[in-house]
């Protein structure tokens, strides 16, 4: 079963570069959670006003598979969905790619975010949250 797509767009900018011009590795990282960051955001959650009610998501681990570098000045865009969830886990697919006529495939990663309460316990990912990226279907 397949659960919401969602689409991010942005371009290579110079903090994300090393110095061969090119995304450093570690933030393909920081892409992808901006990415799972807007995915929330477009269902009218905003990560801050979920961590001050006591929801937080954090990583648990990160299996990142790199392709081809994106180089300074690309247009990426990342297309996340996840691929499995229970209550308080959730496994999410990412895939950055250079926007461009082929869509080259930079760097694919599989996400494993856990819900966490205040104290970083886990805690059941609120209902509203599961029903908006159609979470109950896994």
């Amino acid at each position: 079963m397949i659960t919401a797509l969602f689409q991010y767009c942005t371009k290579v900018y110079y903090d994300l570069t090393d110095a061969a011009g090119v995304v450093y590795h570690a933030n393909y990282i920081t892409l992808m959670a901006r990415a799972r960051t807007e995915a929330l955001a477009s269902c009218g959650f905003i990560v801050a006003n979920l961590a001050e009610s006591g929801v937080i998501f954090v990583v648990r681990s990160a299996d990142i598979q790199y392709e081809r570098p994106a180089r300074l000045g690309v247009s990426l865009k990342i297309t996340s969905t996840v691929e499995w969830a229970s209550k308080a886990r959730m496994y999410w697919n990412q895939v950055v790619q250079i926007e461009s006529d082929i869509c080259e495939s930079c760097c694919q990663g599989r996400i494993e975010i856990v819900c966490v309460d205040q104290a970083f316990k886990p805690i059941a990912c609120p209902e509203a949250i599961r029903r908006a990226l159609n979470l109950n279907r896994l």
